[in-house]
């Protein structure tokens, strides 16, 4: 399995995934969520809602964060204080 996930990143990498350099920070843009912070150039889009972490990639809803580095995810897969990740960065992260 290992190189189905080195050549979705690698496919993620070359089809340049993402290009907002500055965190987004959204208040209350969730249910239960306090605050969502997470930085769209860490994180390479594979295909439609599923994303992959590159090194240092964190996502955080308040007090609440996950190291997200190396980890492939879509819809329904995480929650990370009440927030699927997949579904906020594919909103967020054009």
């Amino acid at each position: 399995m290992g190189w189905l996930q080195s050549s979705l990143v690698t496919i993620g990498l070359l089809t340049g995934a993402g290009s907002q350099a500055a965190p987004i920070v959204s208040p209350a843009a969730h249910p239960g969520a306090d605050r969502v912070i997470a930085c769209c150039d860490d994180f390479v889009r594979v295909t439609g809602q599923v994303f992959t972490g590159r090194t240092g990639a964190i996502f955080r809803v308040g007090d609440v964060s996950d190291d997200l580095a190396g980890d492939t995810f879509g819809p329904r897969v995480l929650d990370i204080g009440g927030v699927d990740p997949a579904r906020y960065l594919h909103q967020h992260c054009g």
